[in-house]
């Protein structure tokens, strides 16, 4: 029997969706000045029914605090130590795209919420979002948060093991985190019918959803759920009429017990039980949910990119004094990267959303897309800006000089040889360096092929390297030990061969093992383009005006059942798959960074050309993948792949989630997603014959063994493990995302093998494909040698560098044996 039930009141936070994103920050300050005043209003009432409100997020509380008045701040910590007001402990909800460094600095606010208002800021909310990070669990231990909450929207989703459930959630440490595992977020006001408050409805709303959670094999005597509004379940202010609705049904003796509560009284009452009765589950809790991602993969290339900008600016700022740092626009980008990591992409009356478009959808879904993309852009922008800054304080050049050589920097912690594009008029000195404003590029960012730059190497640069050459040592780079014929081309550590007539793959070679890489049996072509959409609309898709129906069935009317965890995926969806037509043209050539097979096709979906390099690089066992197109309108459901089938036996996959390497199904939860994977920076598979990743700077969506969106994986024995889906495109959502992306797209994969899987290898391997060496303009004749970090052991890689202001620098080291971030002090380098 349930002799009481917990609520927990909050507003759940989306970065826009329900209201543009500007507004949304707005809202908040009022919902909180609002459940202050309720707070007080109720705080000689019976503490089981007194206004308690949970910020379920710090990123809107923060945005309160930068306005709120001394007066109002007094205010809340006065309610704060009432136990009126609690805090969550993450600062959005994130999707599985967000990198490792920045899910750690989000954590940040917790220390100064504990010690400026007495907060305990023990639980982490993770609303809405069906998965989170496997390192998130040590992430919030390591700052003690030892508590969870789940509530995952199934929508388009799913969720691990069973709900709602209590279990210790195993970090890749082997410590646990004890989750809550609920339903989703605002069950409360729907099942005990608060759109029509009395309690009697709610009477009738309870006893029929504590029949469903007998069913469901829940056997404790107590149940938690949430309540945000009866007429908004999002971005909602609290509601005036819980507090007294909770005293009416106790004080006229019913039952359960109501009891309204913060995220710590939840899991004082989980204490409470018996240990033996929670079980431990370890693994990636993979999400299901980042699928969406795909309608955007633009801006999620643009935020990526602006990472790896960021995360070198950091590197950076490390060698010079606090003083020189700019702060200010450190903590700017880091803003624009969370705001680009949270789950909240587009508004809810997205055009693919329910049926056919209502008149004010377009307006709404563009307002949103590009305060979106703002944030992703604007990463970029203020990231790229900020470390071409410290470039040039490091390189030391005054506001106004000649160039007189170059600063050239190895941001990664992999030796790199490479060759660099540099720009005619630097090379020749033909303009004047002004404030250092002039260039920023890096050799991936660097110019076309189209001779206004001079390729300069090859650079032998250790891991860390700051190295400074006067431009009289720099001189063009000469073409050595690659070839190029009508059928294939080499690097001293590859050979791929194509045919001629239809420029498809042949074979794939590693030339230090002799090992055939490609698998022409898996029916794939090697990075073949491959369009995927609804084979044939069912005559319920069209009576729904639905084209997205006959994958995920739901519609208004069947939205209810949604919350009773009924599945609607039609997990036999009609699926066709079309490759790129013969080519248009190829070519191959050779110049001094490698040899390049270049193959412009014909492909459904695109404007005009899909345009596709591979490149073997001469100086490095690296192969890089390029794709430029211009995507076409396509309001119907979509997908674009490359496919790497790789020729390996008894293959298994791996990934990495926050730069915690994860085997595909042995480390991912039960019932965690396995349709698809979202790789933090990589992705691999290992097998009989050796290793080969795949290092995805730009897109990290990927299926493995075959095309699984909607499938439903449960298990991954039978799957042929070494085909690899990169997937970086698709509009499958019906709703948060963008119904369609048409526009241009440049999309970069970069392959390596190893002779065995080894996860710091793919980690380094990957971090030198994210942050590929930097030049700069240099001021002075100067020669040097330098590092950032001195090399660390074999097994451990560099998961961020961190200037602080007291001078001393913290490298997060992961070791990959124990599946630890230690953060550790070293000493600044003297460059």
């Amino acid at each position: 029997m349930i002799r009481e039930l917990l609520i927990l009141h909050h507003s759940h936070t989306d970065i826009g969706y329900t209201h543009p994103q500007p507004v949304v920050w707005k809202l908040h300050d009022r919902y909180l000045d609002e459940a202050m005043d309720l707070c007080e209003s109720t705080a000689d009432d019976p503490e089981e029914c007194r206004m308690k409100w949970t910020c379920e997020v710090s990123s809107t509380f923060l945005h309160w605090l930068e306005r709120a008045s001394p007066a109002q701040q007094r205010r809340l910590e006065a309610l704060v130590a009432r136990g009126q007001i609690a805090f969550g402990a993450m600062w959005g909800h994130w999707t599985a795209m967000v990198p490792e460094d920045v899910l750690l600095e989000s954590l940040a606010p917790i220390a100064m919420i504990r010690e400026r208002f007495g907060a305990p800021v023990g639980v982490a909310i993770q609303h809405d979002v069906n998965g989170a990070p496997w390192p998130l669990a040590d992430m919030l231990l390591d700052h003690g948060v030892e508590h969870l909450v789940f509530g995952i929207n199934l929508h388009s989703g799913g969720y691990p093991l069973t709900r709602p459930l209590v279990f210790r959630w195993r970090a890749p440490s082997g410590r646990e985190v004890t989750v809550f595992s609920g339903e989703h977020y605002n069950t409360f006001s729907r099942e005990a019918g608060l759109r029509e408050p009395s309690t009697d409805n709610m009477a009738a709303g309870l006893d029929g959803y504590f029949a469903k959670l007998r069913a469901k094999g829940w056997n404790r005597d107590f149940a938690f759920l949430t309540a945000t509004h009866p007429f908004m379940d999002d971005n909602n202010p609290p509601n005036p009429e819980l507090p007294d609705l909770i005293r009416r049904w106790n004080d006229e003796g019913r039952m359960p017990r109501l009891r309204m509560v913060t995220p710590e009284q939840l899991f004082e009452r989980v204490a409470l039980e018996d240990p033996a009765s929670i079980p431990a589950h370890g693994g990636d809790w993979t999400d299901y949910w980042t699928f969406g991602i795909g309608a955007s993969a633009l801006d999620t290339a643009l935020s990526r990119r602006a990472h790896s900008a960021w995360w070198t600016g950091r590197a950076l700022a490390t060698a010079l004094p606090p003083a020189q740092h700019d702060e200010p626009v450190a903590e700017a980008t880091l803003h624009h990267l969370m705001a680009a990591a949270e789950h909240t992409w587009n508004a809810f009356s997205t055009g693919a959303a329910f049926g056919p478009s209502r008149e004010f959808e377009p307006v709404s879904e563009a307002e949103q897309r590009v305060q979106k993309s703002r944030y992703c852009a604007g990463a970029l922008s203020l990231a790229r800006m900020w470390r071409r800054d410290l470039l040039d304080k490091l390189a030391g050049n005054p506001p106004q000089c000649r160039n007189r050589g170059l600063l050239i920097v190895n941001p990664a912690d992999t030796e790199r040889t490479v060759c660099l594009r540099v720009p005619n008029e630097v090379y020749h000195d033909q303009t004047p360096l002004i404030g250092g404003t002039k260039h920023r590029l890096d050799v991936m960012e660097a110019m076309h092929h189209d001779g206004s730059s001079t390729l300069l190497g090859p650079f032998t640069l250790p891991p860390f390297a700051v190295i400074r050459r006067p431009m009289a040592e720099l001189h063009p780079a000469v073409p050595a030990g690659c070839a190029a014929e009508t059928d294939g081309i080499a690097s001293p550590f590859w050979q791929l061969r194509f045919d001629p007539a239809t420029g498809d793959i042949r074979s794939l070679r590693h030339a230090g093992s002799g090992h055939e890489c490609f698998d022409p049996a898996a029916g794939w072509d090697f990075f073949g383009a491959i369009r995927e959409t609804v084979a044939e609309r069912s005559a319920e898709s069209i009576a729904a005006q639905d084209p997205r129906y006959d994958i995920y069935q739901i519609t208004e009317a069947t939205f209810a059942p949604l919350h009773d965890d009924v599945c609607h995926w039609n997990r036999k969806w009609p699926a066709r798959h079309e490759r790129a037509g013969n080519p248009l043209r190829h070519e191959t050539r050779v110049d001094a960074e490698g040899a390049h097979f270049i193959r412009v096709l014909a492909m459904p979906g695109v404007h005009g050309e899909l345009r596709q390099t591979i490149t073997l690089l001469a100086h490095e066992p690296r192969i890089r993948c390029e794709a430029y197109f211009n995507k076409a309108e396509m309001m119907d459901p979509e997908a674009l792949y490359f496919a790497f089938p790789f020729a390996l036996a008894n293959a298994a996959a791996h990934f990495d989630t926050a730069g915690q390497a994860v085997a595909y199904h042995d480390d991912q939860l039960p019932g965690a997603c396995r349709d698809f994977v979202t790789a933090g920076s990589w992705i691999a598979t290992a097998g009989d014959e050796g290793c080969l990743a795949v290092a995805c700077p730009d897109a990290p969506l990927f299926q493995i063994g075959g095309f699984h969106f909607g499938r439903g994986v449960r298990d991954a024995a039978g799957l042929d493990q070494a085909l690899l889906l990169a997937w970086p495109a698709n509009n499958y959502w019906v709703t948060n995302f963008r119904p369609s992306q048409p526009g241009y797209l440049a999309l970069r994969y970069e392959i390596t093998r190893f002779d065995r899987y080894d996860p710091a290898a793919c980690a380094r391997f990957a971090a030198g494909a994210a942050r590929p060496p930097l030049f700069h303009p240099l001021g002075t004749a100067a020669r040097g040698d330098a590092v950032l970090l001195a090399c660390p052991p074999a097994a451990t890689t560099v998961s961020y560098l961190k200037p602080c202001p007291s001078g001393v620098t913290v490298a997060g080291l992961r070791d990959h044996a124990t599946r630890r971030c230690i953060p550790t002090p070293i000493p600044t380098p003297a460059l």
